[in-house]
């Protein structure tokens, strides 16, 4: 396979960032990344496209259109700057004609909040990660972490974890659980999948331990959780119905400084969401040995500046899982269901796994349509959305 990497090296400022540029670990070329969004209403105005225009779908059209035509600009910006050296770019063009190709990021979470994902050639009429695998990796460590590594098995061992503190007023269960389940039940594929009841973090420390005493660490190859999440301060824990006291194996939330990354799980029936935190999901799956975790939970690749990781899924990457499938910005529940359901058709027909996930982000570019409030339709980018971290390839 051929392998682009753009490796960064220092970071000048906040926005720019001295980097290599390499094919296939040769001789690489000395570049420098800038951001393209120059100012912060920029990135503010694509957050609000993926956070917020689907509330009220009526107001702000022009907006609307910008934000969607910042991909693309965005994307070729970026691009002039990676192939800038005309022998680069040459070198690219050849990578092309030979195909098999794929792209890895190394970096800091500063160097990763840039949407890597929005590459594109000015002549493409595509970004490179719609036909190609696009992948985040961390930073050599001096001290680095042990990788995990499943057990060797004649089936592929799957455990669901499903939660929804909203009650009735939440998504349902169905919408993308149950899909999945009956694809597995339909195939003859040699997959196992368990689901954890109910959705909480004593069910899940419970369920991982006992598998672990009697079939040993690395029993389950692939951890999904179709769950809610985000990226929070401490003032907003505050203000929401989250149990932050006699949390189930792990201390109290106390006041931090900036913001963090949070699954939520089922809770108590006052404090009905349970929020578990990057470092503690981390450790547990560490323990565990499991070696791939699929998150369709929004914001959970969410980058919020690069004083301190705030992406669930590069948290997870840093702590020894192999590869973490996170979401950018907040998902649209059509949007999370069409992405999985494609990235696991593919994935139990035995397609390779960044080869599958490039097929399930093609999917979302080819349909766009996505169901807002008020029952409005509207089309909508958000192939630009998962992300993958990984620190080494995982092979089912």
């Amino acid at each position: 396979m051929n392998t682009i990497t753009i490796r960064e090296k220092s970071q000048t400022d906040n926005n720019t960032y001295q980097a290599e540029l390499s094919f296939n670990g040769d001789i690489p070329y000395q570049i420098e990344i800038k951001n393209p969004f120059t100012e912060a209403k920029q990135e503010a105005l694509l957050e609000w496209y993926f956070e917020e225009y689907s509330e009220f779908p009526f107001i702000k059209q022009v907006e609307f259109a910008e934000a969607a035509a910042s991909i693309n600009i965005y994307g070729e910006d970026l691009f002039e700057q990676v192939f800038k050296p005309r022998k680069a770019y040459t070198e690219y063009s050849n990578a092309l004609l030979v195909g098999d190709l794929q792209l890895e990021i190394i970096g800091s979470p500063a160097f990763h909040q840039v949407h890597w994902e929005a590459l594109k050639d000015s002549d493409s009429d595509h970004a490179l990660a719609l036909h190609y695998p696009m992948i985040r990796k961390p930073v050599v460590e001096q001290h680095p972490q042990p990788m995990v590594k499943g057990q060797e098995s004649a089936t592929l061992n799957v455990l669901l974890v499903t939660a929804r503190p909203g009650g009735k007023r939440d998504v349902g269960y169905r919408t993308i659980s149950r899909p999945l389940v009956d694809m597995l039940q339909n195939a003859k594929l040699p997959v196992k999948i368990d689901i954890l009841r109910p959705g909480t973090y004593q069910a899940l420390a419970k369920q991982l331990e006992q598998v672990t005493i009697e079939f040993g660490k690395g029993y389950y190859h692939l951890l999904h959780f179709d769950v809610h999440g985000g990226v929070m301060d401490y003032a907003a824990l505050q203000s929401g119905r989250f149990l932050l006291e006699s949390r189930y194996g792990r201390e109290d939330l106390k006041p931090f400084e900036g913001s963090r990354a949070f699954l939520s799980l089922l809770g108590t029936e006052e404090k009905p969401t349970d929020l578990l935190e990057a470092t503690e999901l981390s450790g547990l799956l560490s323990h565990h040995g499991i070696p791939l975790v699929m998150l369709n939970a929004c914001q959970s690749g969410k980058q919020i500046g690069g004083a301190s990781d705030t992406s669930l899924g590069s948290r997870l990457m840093q702590s020894g899982v192999q590869t973490v499938v996170a979401m950018a910005y907040s998902v649209h529940v059509s949007a999370a269901k069409l992405f999985m359901q494609t990235l696991y058709e593919n994935l139990f027909k035995l397609v390779k796994l960044d080869t599958a996930i490039q097929l399930a982000r093609q999917d979302l570019f080819n349909d766009k349509v996505r169901k807002v409030y008020f029952n409005e339709l509207i089309d909508l980018e958000d192939w630009l959305l998962p992300v993958v971290y990984q620190r080494q390839s995982v092979a089912l």
